[in-house]
């Protein structure tokens, strides 16, 4: 006989506990020197009333950096914009199992790494 574990999340209300990922307060200089970084193997951990769940994801990011040096009159200038970042969902899991990614689940889980990076 299989004994089998049922878990509940609501993904609304976990909190983020751990991660290895590139901080969103990084960006701008990665667009500086670069323009485009590709991060693959980044994870974030949740924590739901004790239910420790982790996340896999691979993310983009890009975006545009200008730069004007100015002249006697006018300061020079440096702006960076970002683009949204591009988040692909490579796995998770629920206190160490294996959950089957549902798009549901992909997007909600989109929106829970968004929120704390």
């Amino acid at each position: 006989m299989t004994n089998l574990t049922s878990y509940s999340l609501n993904f609304k209300d976990m909190k983020f506990s751990d991660g290895d990922f590139v901080k969103s307060n990084y960006w701008p200089q990665i667009i500086k020197e670069s323009g485009y970084v590709e991060k693959t193997l980044q994870y974030m951990s949740f924590d739901y009333l004790g239910i420790e769940s982790v996340v896999m994801f691979d993310m983009a990011i890009s975006g545009k950096y200008s730069y004007d040096s100015g002249d006697y009159n006018t300061p020079s200038y440096e702006d960076v914009d970002l683009d949204e970042p591009s988040i692909n969902i490579n796995s998770m899991t629920i206190d160490g199992y294996d959950v089957e990614l549902t798009s549901e689940i992909v997007n909600l889980l989109k929106e829970a790494i968004t929120q704390n990076l």
